[in-house]
C-alpha cells in the first residue's frame, strides 16, 4: 500500500517519540532493544505492518535522542554540579541582548540568557557548561549585548517548579529552551570582559536588529506605546507592550502577531515575489534570490524559534522547487518537523512549536474544502460565460474569492489550534476567525511597511519618517479592532475541570500578607473571598480561575475594605462577571476604594451579624461580625468574620481581628467551633487562650506575615496549641492550601508540604 505522505507519518512518530523522551523517559537499555525489534520487524514483515514498524522505530530513535538531550549531561554541566542554591561567581557569555523592563515604581530589571563558562566558589575557577537565566535588578547603566563575556557574582539556583496554584511554570518554559538554572546578579559585582564572539550569524542577527530598531524609532520618539507594539510584532519583544493591550490581543486569539512567525515570513516572501515579478526576473531563478533575502530578514528579527521554523519550511519548499520536485505540503510539514526536532528535540514542549504545526496542518487539510463551501453560494452562475459578466460583477467575484479564502484560512487555523489553546491556556475565543480576518491584513501591512522603512531609510532618512507614520496609523487601527472584538459579548470564555464533588465545598487559600484570599467552589457555584493584592490576582488567582474554567462569580466577598483585602477588586470587576458584591459596610480610608464601593449599586449586599445564608443543600455561611452598631478601634476589626458550616465540619474565616474583637465575639454567645481557623496577624496581638478554647480548631492557618515577627505566637500560645492538638500552618512556609468540607469531615492539603508538617488528614 502506497502512503501518500510518508514523511508526515514519520514526523508525527518522531514528534511523539520526542515528547515521550522528554516527559516519560525509559531505562537506556530499553531503547536499543525496541529499535532493533521494530527495525527487524519492518524489514521482515513488509507491507503496512512493516511500514508501521518503521514509524515506531523512528519514534524510539527520537525518544532516545530527546531523553539523552534532556536528562543526560556532561560531567561539568550545571545540572550535575549545582543542585542546591548558593552564592557563586560565574564567567558567562550572553546568548542574546538583555531586555530592560521598568515597573510602575520605576525599578529597572535586566533579563537575558547566558552560557556559563567558569564558576568560582572558593579557590581556582572551574570550567562548567550549561545555560543560565540571568536577572539583574537595579542594573543602573549596565547593558549587555549578545556575545559579551562578563564575570558576575550573585545567587544561583535551579529553576523551581510552581508551588502555588495558577503560578507560571517557569521551569517547564525554560526547560524547553535547555535552561535549568537562574542567576540573580549583583550589578556592583559585575565586570565586562569584552566580546567573546559566539555564533557569527547570531551576532550579525542582533547587529541588524539594533539597526532596524533605530530606523523604526524615527519620528515615533514621543509615542512609546507604538514603538513597543512595533518591536513586539517585528522582534517578538512583548515586555514593553502595556498589559491591557496584550490582554486585548490575547482574548481575541490574535496574540500570534507578536511572534515572528510564518505570517511575517510569508508577508516578506510575497513582497519579494511581487518585486521579482515586476523586475522581470525568470522564475526558475527566484529560489536563489528569495532564500538569502528571507535569511537576512529572519536574522534581522533575531532568528526567533518561530522565525527559524518558518524559514526551514520555506527552505524545503524552495529546495523542492530547485530540484524540480513536486511539493506535497504534508510531506514538507513532516520533513520540517524532523529537521527541527533533530536540531533541538525539546522544542516539542514549546507551545509555539505545537501551534505552528497544528495550524499549518489544519489549513492544508481543510482550507481548500472550506473555501469551496464558502464560495459555492457566492460565485457567478457557471452557465453564464465570464465575458458576459459586467465589470462590477467581475470585481465583486474577485473580492468574494479573497474574502472566502481569508475566511477559510482563519476558520481552519482556529479549529486546528483550538486543542492546543484549550490544553495550555484553557481558553476558547469564538471571535478569533473574524478578528484575524480584520487584524492580520493590518499586521501584514505593518511588516511590509517596516521592511520598506528599514531598507529605504538607508538611502534617505525621510523615507523612514514617512513610512513609520503609516505604521503608527495601522497599529492604532489594530489596537482599536482588538479592543472592539474583545468587548463583544461571548468573545471568549474559559473551560476546565474543577474536580470538586457536588457534596464537597473546596476552599483554595492563596498566600498573602495579613489576609488570605480564597476561592470557594461548591455545587457548581464559585465565590471569591477577598480579591487580594493586584499582583496576587494577576499572577495566581486569575490564572487559576481560568484553568478551572470559571467565567463568573456568584459573589465576591470583600472581608475588609483595605488595600490588602480589595486591592484588585477593580481588576476583578473588569475581567469577570460578578453577580453579587458583598461587604461589611465599613470602607477603608483610600478615596479610590470608597469611590469603587459606592459605584457597586446593583447586586450589592451588606452582611451583618446574625445573617445566615445557604450556599447550597449542605453548606451555610453565618456572619459573626461586624454588628450593626459596633464601634472599631482599627480597620482589621471592622472586617467580616464568617463561619462556613458543612455537613461534617466547619471553617472559621476571621480575617486579622485583634484580641479585643475576639473577646467581643466570645461575649456574643455565637457558635465559634470550627475544624479550621484562618486568621492573620494583628498589630495589637490576637489568638488569646479563651479564643482558641472556644474555637478548638484542628488547624490554624496563619497568612504570610512578610518580614515582621508574628507577635501572637507566644510561649503561651504554643502551650495552648499543644494542649488542644492544634497544627499551625504558616503560609510563608507551606504556600497556598486547600480546605474541603465534605460528608467525610474537614480535610486540609497544602500545595507545598514543608518539612515536619503532617497536615492533609481529616
Amino acid at each position: 500500500m502506497k502512503i501518500p505522505a510518508p514523511l508526515l507519518a514519520l514526523g508525527l512518530a518522531g514528534s511523539l517519540g520526542a515528547w515521550l523522551g522528554c516527559e516519560h523517559p525509559l531505562m537506556l537499555w530499553i531503547y536499543p532493544a525496541l529499535f532493533l525489534i521494530f527495525t527487524v520487524s519492518g524489514w521482515r514483515l513488509g507491507g503496512m505492518t512493516g511500514t508501521v514498524s518503521v514509524w515506531l522505530a523512528g519514534a524510539v530513535g527520537f525518544m532516545f535522542y530527546a531523553d539523552a538531550r534532556t536528562h543526560y549531561f556532561s560531567p561539568n554541566h550545571l545540572t550535575l554540579t549545582m543542585s542546591e542554591p548558593r552564592m557563586v561567581e560565574f564567567k558567562i557569555r550572553a546568548l542574546e541582548d538583555a531586555a530592560l523592563t521598568v515597573n510602575a515604581r520605576g525599578a529597572g530589571r535586566l533579563e537575558f540568557l547566558a552560557e556559563a563558562l567558569e564558576s568560582r566558589d572558593e579557590g581556582a575557577p572551574v570550567s562548567v557548561s550549561g545555560r543560565l537565566r540571568v536577572v539583574v535588578r537595579e542594573p543602573g547603566a549596565l547593558r549587555v549585548e549578545y556575545g559579551e563575556e562578563l564575570r558576575a557574582a550573585g545567587y544561583a539556583q535551579p529553576i523551581t517548579p510552581p508551588t502555588e496554584p495558577g503560578e507560571f511554570d517557569a521551569r517547564g518554559y525554560y526547560r524547553a529552551r535547555g535552561v535549568f538554572h537562574e542567576f540573580a546578579v549583583d550589578p556592583a559585582l559585575t565586570v565586562k570582559l569584552g566580546n567573546g564572539g559566539g555564533n557569527y550569524l547570531q551576532y550579525l542577527a542582533f547587529q541588524l536588529r539594533r539597526s532596524m530598531r533605530e530606523a523604526l524609532r524615527a519620528g515615533l520618539e514621543n509615542s512609546p506605546e507604538t514603538t513597543a507594539l512595533m518591536a513586539g510584532m517585528l522582534f517578538g519583544d512583548k515586555g514593553a507592550v502595556p498589559e491591557d493591550i496584550k490582554e486585548k490581543f490575547r482574548v481575541t486569539g490574535t496574540q500570534h502577531i507578536f511572534a515572528v512567525s510564518g505570517l511575517h515570513v510569508a508577508t516578506v516572501l510575497a513582497v519579494l515575489m511581487v518585486t521579482l515579478e515586476l523586475a522581470g526576473v525568470v522564475r526558475w531563478r527566484w529560489a536563489w534570490l528569495l532564500l538569502p533575502a528571507l535569511l537576512v530578514f529572519c536574522l534581522a528579527t533575531g532568528m526567533r524559534p518561530s522565525a527559524f521554523r518558518a524559514l526551514v519550511m520555506i527552505a524545503l519548499v524552495t529546495g523542492g522547487w530547485l530540484l524540480l520536485r513536486p511539493a506535497n505540503v504534508f510531506n514538507l510539514l513532516g520533513a520540517a518537523a524532523l529537521a527541527l526536532l533533530a536540531w533541538e528535540p525539546r522544542q516539542i514542549l514549546d507551545t509555539g512549536f505545537q501551534l505552528s504545526f497544528c495550524v499549518v496542518f489544519g489549513m492544508a487539510l481543510g482550507g481548500g474544502w472550506l473555501y469551496q463551501i464558502f464560495y459555492e453560494k457566492l460565485k457567478p452562475d457557471p452557465w453564464i460565460p465570464r465575458r458576459l459578466l459586467s465589470p462590477l460583477r467581475v470585481t465583486a467575484d474577485k473580492s468574494c474569492r479573497v474574502i472566502c479564502a481569508a475566511a477559510a484560512t482563519s476558520v481552519t487555523a482556529w479549529l486546528a489550534s483550538l486543542p492546543v489553546l484549550i490544553w495550555n491556556f484553557h481558553m476558547v475565543s469564538p471571535v478569533t476567525p473574524l478578528a484575524n480576518m480584520v487584524i492580520v491584513p493590518f499586521a501584514g501591512l505593518v511588516v511590509t511597511v517596516a521592511a520598506l522603512s528599514v531598507t529605504l531609510g538607508w538611502l534617505w532618512h525621510w523615507f523612514s519618517l514617512l513610512l513609520n507614520q503609516v505604521n503608527w496609523l495601522a497599529l492604532k487601527v489594530m489596537v482599536f479592532a482588538a479592543g472592539f472584538f474583545a468587548q463583544l459579548p461571548g468573545s471568549h470564555f474559559y473551560v476546565g475541570v474543577s474536580g470538586v464533588p457536588r457534596d464537597t465545598a473546596r476552599f483554595t487559600f492563596f498566600a498573602q500578607r495579613e489576609l488570605a484570599p480564597a476561592l470557594l467552589q461548591y455545587n457548581g457555584g464559585n465565590w471569591l473571598i477577598g480579591s487580594g493584592a493586584e499582583a496576587l490576582w494577576r499572577c495566581q488567582i486569575n490564572p487559576y480561575r481560568k484553568g478551572l474554567g470559571i467565567n463568573s462569580f456568584d459573589a465576591v466577598i470583600l472581608p475588609r475594605a483595605g488595600a490588602q483585602a480589595m486591592g484588585a477588586a477593580v481588576s476583578v470587576s473588569g475581567e469577570v462577571a460578578v453577580r453579587t458584591w458583598v461587604e461589611g459596610g465599613y470602607a477603608g480610608r483610600a478615596p479610590g476604594q470608597r469611590q469603587f464601593l459606592d459605584q457597586l449599586r446593583a447586586g450589592k449586599q451588606f452582611w451583618r451579624r446574625d445573617d445566615v445564608f445557604a450556599l447550597g443543600d449542605t453548606l451555610t455561611v453565618s456572619v459573626l461580625a461586624p454588628a450593626e452598631s459596633q464601634r472599631f478601634d482599627n480597620q482589621g476589626d471592622a472586617g467580616l468574620v464568617l463561619r462556613f458550616a458543612g455537613p461534617e465540619g466547619a471553617l472559621l474565616y476571621a480575617g486579622n481581628i485583634s484580641k479585643k474583637a475576639e473577646a467581643e465575639l466570645l461575649m456574643s454567645g455565637q457558635n465559634l467551633r470550627a475544624d479550621c481557623l484562618v486568621q492573620g496577624q494583628n498589630a495589637r496581638q490576637n489568638l488569646s487562650r479563651e479564643w482558641l478554647l472556644a474555637v478548638r480548631p484542628k488547624w490554624l492557618v496563619r497568612p504570610a506575615r512578610g518580614y515582621s515577627a508574628d507577635i501572637s505566637l507566644t510561649r503561651e500560645f504554643w502551650q495552648t496549641a499543644w494542649e488542644l492538638g492544634i497544627e499551625v500552618l504558616r503560609m510563608e512556609e507551606c504556600g497556598a492550601l486547600t480546605v474541603e468540607l465534605s460528608p467525610k469531615g474537614c480535610q486540609l492539603r497544602p500545595f507545598h508540604q514543608p518539612p515536619g508538617m503532617t497536615g492533609g488528614t481529616d
